[in-house]
């Protein structure tokens, strides 16, 4: 048997000037070539799997693979995006490169921890930004029938320019511009909804009969026009949509454009009369859409999260 000369190393001792905190994958490359050029022919890593909150490399979980500890931040292909277009990526990598630097030994639950926050602000940028891109693509597609791809690009350089050259002046603005806009849509699709369902004296005086309303604590059956139960989807999906609201960009907007905690109690008052509007015009949109289907203005909808078997 061939006699063989190798090295055995964690990889996390493998740190680089490359190198956030501790060895990452890509100081492998660095250790093959000292390797080639000491006549070394093997090299033994301890378990690189991820361990989760267990600092043991022999505590894999057989549910993931490589751990999140060993990647480095910077050389991901979307780093340089982030990097530029997200404030508080910027801000949180910075903090990361000045409260880890190297040592002989690494607290790794803050490592793993700050990691894995980089990580999650990286991947839920680019998608959440990639997906404005797209609506516009799809919007300007549909409408007035403009190559998708093209109107994605326009919409693109039209997105990252005003919000580039304005700040948060400019998502401000454009948030005001919004609201008005949607203010408008509200009162004429209520107009031609009524319109649609036959006017307001519809019916020929004759009023019919009021249906029971449901229990609160139950949903509606629209096809059959009775109560129904809410199910585990159904309660887990509204959970979600509704916790997950006050992470929103433009919900974080309205913190951020606090001046003075005074103001509070005014802002609380406009937020408050706001949703009485909006929350009441919903409904009004809601009956109309009643009045088009049973005028037959558009197609009943027998569907949704209580479909009829």
């Amino acid at each position: 048997m061939k006699k063989r000369t190798g090295v055995v190393v964690p990889l996390s001792a493998l740190y680089t000037k490359d190198s956030a905190a501790c060895g990452d994958f890509l100081a492998l490359k660095n250790l093959a070539d000292f390797c080639e050029k000491a006549g070394f022919s093997v090299v033994q890593l301890l378990p690189v799997n991820d361990t989760g909150t267990q600092s043991s490399p022999y505590s894999g979980l057989s549910a993931f693979a490589l751990h999140p500890l060993f990647i480095r931040i910077n050389a991901l292909p979307e780093f340089e995006a982030a990097l530029k277009g997200c404030k508080q990526f910027a801000s949180a990598y910075k903090n990361f490169e000045k409260n880890f630097t190297y040592k002989r030994r690494f607290d790794y639950d803050a490592v793993v921890n700050e990691k894995n926050q980089l990580l999650h602000l990286l991947y839920n940028y680019i998608p959440y930004t990639a997906s404005g891109f797209e609506a516009c693509g799809k919007l300007f597609n549909s409408l007035f029938g403009v190559d998708y791809m093209t109107a994605m690009i326009l919409g693109a350089v039209v997105i990252v320019g005003y919000t580039i050259m304005g700040g948060f002046r400019a998502v401000s603005t454009t948030d005001l511009i919004q609201c008005i806009v949607m203010s408008m849509a509200l009162m004429v699709v209520v107009w031609f909804g009524v319109g649609e369902a036959g006017g307001c004296g519809c019916g020929g005086g004759q009023r019919p009969e009021p249906a029971r309303l449901p229990d609160l604590i139950q949903g509606y059956n629209a096809a059959e026009g009775s109560a129904a139960t809410y199910g585990t989807l159904c309660i887990v999906s509204t959970m979600a949509w509704g916790l997950g609201y006050f992470g929103m960009p433009h919900i974080l907007l309205r913190f951020m454009a606090i001046e003075d905690e005074k103001k509070l109690v005014l802002s609380r008052r406009i937020a408050s009369v706001w949703v009485v509007i909006a929350m009441t015009v919903s409904i009004v949109i809601g009956m109309v859409g009643l009045g088009m289907t049973k005028a037959g203005g558009v197609e009943f909808l027998s569907g949704g999260s209580e479909r009829r078997r």
